[in-house]
């Protein structure tokens, strides 16, 4: 068995740090030093520092997400497919003494850092399949024969906020939860065009008076549905969602007629496949 270690999390908005003993995590912060707001290694090794310090955390540290970008602590060359999912094929650098930076993952035309680590973290044999991890921007990857060899990104969270932000759109949008609507934008995403669809949100609150967080959940069944359309026919899927993120997409799941051949994960599950994942990796250098 791997000894404890530091699990780090960089992403580019904000740092996640977690102490991990045996298979569990038992304390871990969160600061606001994403891998987008430093500038030098120094300002990463003083931001890890700290939040190590806090927690009273010692080596080793394995780091993966941004870090390992352009934005990060040390550029890394990306992993290829097929990616191993036994943690063999990934690109990892010592950068100090134990101190271990995990790279990301890269096809011909599309690229992940962060989710290839907590597809490590799933047990999911060598079974054939298509993994779903919600986040920002989606990823579902294609399993075949114990390995990733394919995967699509889809930026449904990213247009959710832009959309709620900026544009005639926000006007009719405010955070808040409404299943129903959200159920409505699932149908709408399998009869029309999703840039024709989008203005439903505007139409419901001019024409019909329905409420803005009513329409923000509308844009996220319109938005997810639309997601969840690319998937294939005929293989059996694994959805690994955590956190608030979590309970729409298993709602559309069931909506969709997903779930008779998907594997869902618990949500407390899905909270450790990164440091499952990273696990993973540092046996591999044991």
């Amino acid at each position: 068995m791997t000894p404890d270690f530091t699990s780090c999390d960089w992403g580019t908005t904000n740092l996640r740090v977690r102490i991990v003993r045996g298979d569990s995590v038992v304390k871990e912060v969160r600061t606001p030093q994403g891998a987008g707001t430093l500038k030098s290694p120094q300002e990463f090794r003083m931001a890890l520092g700290a939040a190590m310090d806090s927690l009273g955390a010692t080596g080793p540290v394995v780091i993966s997400g941004m870090a390992g970008s352009s934005i990060g602590w040390k550029e890394l060359p990306y992993a290829r497919l097929p990616f191993l999912l036994d943690g063999s094929a990934a690109v990892v650098d010592e950068i100090e003494s134990g101190i271990f930076l995990i790279s990301g993952v890269r096809s011909e035309d599309d690229v992940m850092r962060g989710e290839e680590t907590e597809l490590l973290g799933l047990e999911v044999g060598r079974e054939d399949a298509v993994v779903i991890l919600p986040g920002t921007h989606s990823k579902h990857c294609v399993l075949k024969n114990g390995a990733m060899v394919a995967f699509r990104t889809f930026m449904s969270g990213e247009l959710h906020a832009l959309l709620s932000a900026h544009g005639i759109l926000r006007q009719s949008m405010a955070p808040g939860w409404d299943e129903a609507a959200f159920l409505e934008g699932i149908d709408e995403s399998t009869h029309g065009s999703l840039t024709s669809s989008l203005f439903k949100v505007r139409t419901r609150a001019l024409l019909h008076g329905k409420c803005p967080k009513s329409n923000s959940s509308f844009l996220s069944g319109l938005l997810i549905g639309s997601e969840l359309s690319a998937l294939p026919k005929d293989v059996p899927l694994v959805l690994a969602a955590a956190g608030a993120i979590a309970t729409p997409y298993r709602i559309a799941f069931r909506a969709l007629g997903l779930d008779a051949r998907s594997h869902i994960i618990s949500d407390d599950e899905a909270a450790v496949l990164a440091v499952r994942g990273q696990r993973k990796i540092l046996e591999q250098r044991a």
